[in-house]
């Protein structure tokens, strides 16, 4: 193998390139994956310090910390590449924002992984742990394989690796801190966003919570008509149901509200291929969803209408989507079907029907097509897959790298944000943050590898002020009262999921994740949530985050620019903090 290393210092940065076309190695034996400078900073057993790494908002693994039974640390940056088959999943890792730090006595550093981030998994283990070093680093897929079916008649397991590398430089950037705290090496990064993204980076000017409203509008179930079984659209909200919904909130008090409309066209939630955006008629007229963006901008609320641009869902040729030309490839050169995995035997679930990954030319269609729909009910824009799940396409007449994508997803969002339109984007990826206005389902607080010590608000104490976020809808979350805390804790705003119809209208469908989602039953929590948090936390959103600290395993305090702590209590038992705020069990309390 011959791999060539370019170090040079930029400023008091320090750059580590790879370019592949300078790659060298055997056809027969291809680099599968890299690792450049696995154990730069690397801490020893009698060294203090911690390894900073991108699960959640930002975790912390101290040296030295014996946890030799558990896993190894290791998560893909920015997911998994749908493009790669497999064949069942255990644990779906994910980082969505490209950094990864040591703190080694009183010093630091963090690395930010530029040019070739969407090939990168970071990867982090302890003394202990096959070396004596605690350690954490990027490793880069430069040749992936996939297991290629030559036929029945024989046996042998054949693997297909990618021929031919794009011509890109794998590029990783160390910015050293004059510090072992995690605030300042947040802080450094906050910088670097500031420098590459200027204006399109800028602080908000929120005066109050930001509140993010999933409105269901129409899902899919299967009705008999004439005795055949059919699927067919099934209302959960109608346009004019939305507009009654919002206008009462609005009247109740809650303001500073974005509402994503959820399932508004084609077919519902499940909504198929975006070749046009047609209306669903038992949620109303064109007339009704222009009043309802009508009533949105009357009573400052911003709207936005969702879209599936990545992916085929219940679609045929009488749809607009052909596989043999429509979908991805895999490596395999199959095309990219999907499926849904179970939590339970990690494969394939059976009786819900796979999916298909699109090429990247036919998503951009989508997004025109989601840009002009939006456009001509004057609302904004939201995508339930771009910012948050990044492909690449290894159709052999024109292969599309993940790096390739990345940088065109990021170009259309700029392309929108420059038009003057809103933008909102599920989980925050870090090159779609800077083009959006509001983040929702941010993953906070992360997996909860045990080899971890602490969570901490890293890429928060980045963002905060600047870009609108929340975590999960609190009425269908699983854990209400988890949620709310992390989200007291990491500086976001309150999001819920609404419909007007009762959970009974989802009995024999696929989307009981709705199973709390009735406005009438979820009304009254989500106002008393609503009106404790803003009265207290409202005017911070404005501001940055300046501090946090972990007082102990159950307590912490996150400081904001005006010197507002917010304490967060996540025991069973009352705490108080060390300068005398009791803090009662499983709450939050805000000092002034």
């Amino acid at each position: 193998f011959d791999v060539s290393i370019i170090y040079r210092l930029d400023g008091g940065d320090m750059v580590v390139e790879m370019p592949l076309s300078e790659l060298e190695y055997s056809e027969a034996t291809p680099i599968y994956t890299l690792v450049p400078l696995p154990y730069f900073g690397a801490g020893g057993p009698e060294d203090e310090g911690y390894l900073m790494v991108p699960e959640g908002g930002g975790a912390l693994i101290n040296f030295n910390n014996n946890k030799f039974s558990q896993a190894s640390y290791y998560a893909n940056l920015y997911g998994w590449d749908m493009a790669l088959s497999r064949e069942a999943v255990v644990h779906d890792t994910r980082a969505y924002f490209n950094v990864f730090g040591i703190a080694n006595g009183d010093d630091s550093f963090i690395c930010m992984l530029e040019e070739g981030a969407p090939y990168v998994s970071v990867q982090a283990d302890i003394n202990g742990h096959g070396s004596s070093y605690n350690f954490v680093n990027s490793s880069y897929m430069i040749s992936p394989s996939e297991l290629y079916q030559v036929g029945d008649l024989n046996s042998q397991n054949v693997y297909k690796f990618l021929e031919t590398l794009p011509d890109e430089t794998m590029t990783q950037r160390y910015r050293f801190v004059n510090s072992n705290s995690y605030v300042d090496m947040a802080k450094t990064y906050q910088g670097y966003l500031k420098d590459n993204y200027g204006e399109y980076f800028a602080e908000n000017e929120d005066e109050g919570t930001p509140v993010a409203l999933e409105i269901v509008g129409a899902v899919d179930k299967v009705r008999q008509i004439l005795g055949v079984p059919v699927s067919k659209p099934w209302k959960l909200t109608k346009y004019s149901e939305a507009e009654e919904m919002i206008r009462q909130l609005v009247s109740e008090g809650m303001s500073n509200i974005s509402v994503k409309y959820t399932g508004w066209c084609n077919g519902g939630v499940n909504q198929k291929i975006l070749r046009k955006a047609k209306t669903i008629g038992a949620l109303g007229s064109r007339k009704d969803l222009e009043s309802l963006s009508a009533a949105a901008q009357e009573l400052d609320v911003d709207l936005y209408l969702e879209g599936v641009t990545h992916y085929e869902y219940d679609s045929g040729l009488l749809d607009g989507f052909f596989t043999f030309t429509d979908a991805a490839r895999f490596l395999s050169k199959e095309n990219a079907e999907l499926f849904v995995y179970s939590d339970i035997t990690y494969s394939a679930r059976e009786g819900i029907d796979s999916y298909y990954l699109l090429h990247p030319s036919l998503i951009e269609e989508n997004v025109q097509v989601l840009k002009e729909a939006t456009d001509r009910y004057k609302a904004n824009v939201a995508f339930r897959d771009m910012g948050k799940d990044l492909s690449s396409d290894y159709y052999l007449k024109n292969m599309v790298s993940r790096q390739q994508a990345m940088d065109s997803h990021a170009q259309m969002l700029k392309e929108i944000d420059d038009g003057g339109k809103k933008v909102m984007i599920n989980m925050g990826n870090d090159y779609a943050l800077p083009y959006a206005d509001m983040v929702t389902n941010m993953d906070l607080s992360g997996s909860g590898y045990t080899i971890i010590d602490e969570e901490i608000p890293f890429y928060q104490l980045a963002i905060h002020g600047f870009v609108d976020y929340v975590g999960s809808p609190l009425n269908v979350c699983g854990n209400e009262q988890k949620e709310l805390l992390e989200s007291a804790e990491y500086g976001a705003g309150l999001s819920f999921s609404l419909m007007r119809e009762t959970a009974f209208a989802l009995q024999k469908t696929l989307y009981t994740e709705y199973y709390a989602s009735d406005f009438a039953t979820v009304h009254d929590r989500m106002m008393e949530i609503y009106n404790r948090y803003n009265s207290e936390l409202g005017h911070v959103f404005g501001q940055q985050m300046t501090g946090h600290e972990k007082l102990d395993d159950k307590l912490s305090c996150t400081v904001y620019e005006d010197g507002t702590k917010v304490y967060v209590n996540y025991d069973f038992a009352d705490a108080v903090t060390p300068d005398g705020v009791e803090v009662p069990a499983r709450d939050y309390v805000v000092v002034r």
